[in-house]
């Protein structure tokens, strides 16, 4: 038996009534036992539905006015009373409980159920104490109920304690919830990745509250990226109720280029009602955002089953991945374009070449305008471009550009009839000039021969004085 003074009860939903007891000490006795059984009222539940009510704790007033828990084998009360009403934390408890009633882990002391006929289900003469609400919807709804613990503790009046009857309007959902979020901020755009960057994504939902009849339950995510993401289904990470869930658990499929995660019947069996992270990332490759009406998406959705044998799926979440372009025109000094040169995309370092993602560098030859552009890089990231083939007389430039999203609206002109929106001057004016190469002295001309003249005068002279020194010795 776990027992809680009332002032502790106040944390669990009776705060008022608690603040009465420990006040007035001197209340009249309370019977021992579960004296105080009440009516629960029960709304919102469709017709046809199964509305199943498991006793989970029963109250105890001793004979000084103590109230105690008796819980369920297999629930943990110390856990339960540390709870917030409506927390996360709770719902997330109830789920477990469901769990374990399911697989016979949890053996509640009294269980009552009934079918709705569309109006209010009143489970008569309850006891007092916790009750889980579990309900299983009709053949072919889409809607899935939450579970839900309801607190029938009796409450102090006049002195004594009474029952504490109980109206509650369960809550549902048309379809299982699924959200999913990009990026290190969790937001459901994100403009901060380039291509060849793996783009984080978490996808998260809950299972639904299968009812225990269930043989084959299926609870299946979808993972859909459009062009210019593909999922790296080897970075799939699972969790359930926080803790990591073991691969042996869930079978991924590659689908495209994307992938389908399909959580195995005994493990949803034993996790219903139980909230459920898939962290992944995807790679941003060179198919990224080529239109002013296009945008790199990866799509999410469920298929599930709230009745055996009739499956569902959830409208698909999709994310948004933007990226961005620029360009400039290839001059020379004469503002002429310059056709053949060849840049090089490097961060901002210029150590580090930017590659696609097959490995291979970016770059980008200047056409017959002299056009020269690169596409599909971050916002708020500069790059250093460098002349990597120069045309013949020209000298090699190199220069940083700075990535603006709010800049990056224009339309590419070196790409024809693509109209885009996401591209953005490398300046102002918008060209590059390649510099004419210094001017060498020609080979053979008046300064060299000259040159060669006086060195060729300076060796015979110096020839004569030798050969005339060794004359006059063998004189």
């Amino acid at each position: 038996m776990s027992s809680i003074s009332l002032k502790q009860k106040c944390l669990v939903g009776l705060s008022s009534a608690a603040l009465l007891a420990a006040m007035a000490p001197s209340f009249a006795f309370a019977e021992v036992g579960s004296r105080y059984t009440s009516n629960i009222t029960i709304s919102g539940v469709e017709a046809g539905a199964t509305v199943n009510a498991y006793e989970i704790a029963d109250t105890v007033v001793d004979s000084s006015n103590n109230l105690s828990y008796v819980f369920a084998n297999g629930v943990d009360g110390d856990a339960y009373k540390n709870l917030q009403s409506n927390s996360a934390e709770m719902k997330q408890m109830a789920g477990q409980i469901a769990t374990g009633i399911a697989t016979h882990t949890v053996t509640p002391i009294d269980t009552k159920q009934q079918t709705s006929n569309g109006n209010d289900i009143v489970i008569s003469n309850a006891d007092d104490g916790l009750w889980l609400i579990v309900i299983t919807g009709v053949n072919g709804s889409t809607k899935v109920y939450s579970n839900t613990i309801i607190n029938n503790t009796p409450t102090i009046s006049g002195g004594n304690y009474v029952a504490n009857p109980q109206t509650v309007t369960v809550k549902s959902e048309a379809t299982p919830t699924l959200n999913k979020t990009i990026g290190d901020t969790n937001q459901q755009a994100t403009h901060a990745y380039q291509i060849a960057d793996l783009v984080p994504f978490t996808v998260t939902t809950t299972i639904p509250n299968y009812p225990v009849n269930y043989t084959d339950p299926t609870f299946v995510i979808n993972d859909t990226p459009g062009n210019g993401l593909i999922d790296q289904a080897d970075t799939v990470e699972v969790e359930v109720s926080g803790a990591g869930v073991a691969a042996s658990n869930y079978d991924i499929a590659t689908v495209g280029n994307g992938f389908k995660l399909t959580f195995h019947a005994d493990f949803i069996k034993t996790h219903i009602g139980q909230p459920v992270t898939v962290k992944y990332k995807a790679k941003l490759t060179s198919d990224a955002f080529k239109s002013a009406t296009d945008v790199t998406k990866n799509g999410a959705n469920l298929e599930y089953n709230t009745t055996p044998g009739v499956v569902h799926t959830s409208d698909t979440i999709s994310d948004e991945v933007h990226t961005y372009g620029f360009f400039f025109q290839k001059v020379d000094k004469n503002q002429a374009s310059l056709t053949g040169a060849e840049f090089t995309l490097y961060d901002e370092t210029g150590n580090n070449e930017i590659k696609d993602e097959n490995g291979q560098p970016l770059k980008s030859t200047s056409d017959a305008q002299g056009y020269v552009w690169f596409e599909d890089l971050a916002d708020g990231k500069t790059y250093t471009v460098k002349e990597t083939k120069v045309p013949a007389g020209k000298q090699a430039v190199s220069f940083t550009v700075t990535i603006s999203q709010a800049n990056a609206t224009l339309d590419n002109p070196a790409t024809g009839t693509i109209q885009e929106a996401n591209y953005q001057k490398f300046s102002s004016d918008n060209k590059v000039v390649d510099p004419d190469q210094g001017v060498l002295p020609i080979t053979g001309g008046p300064g060299t021969i000259a040159i060669t003249i006086a060195g060729a005068a300076l060796i015979f002279g110096g020839v004569y004085v030798v050969t005339r020194s060794l004359k006059r010795q063998d004189d």
